[in-house]
């Protein structure tokens, strides 16, 4: 699990965790992307829904 911070034009930051599985084969094909926003939930409730 890698945690990146992205900061947009306008000095917005963007906290993003790219989040890989324990197979390196499947992890190395898989394209898919899930994205949620922090409102109302934390990095452990995003990541149970990302496994």
């Amino acid at each position: 699990m890698e945690h990146i911070i992205i900061t947009t034009a306008d000095k917005v930051q963007i906290s993003l965790w790219k989040v890989t599985g324990s197979n390196p084969v499947i992890a190395s094909t898989a394209t898919h992307i899930f994205m949620t926003h922090g409102t109302f939930s934390d990095k452990r409730i995003c990541l149970g829904l990302a496994h």
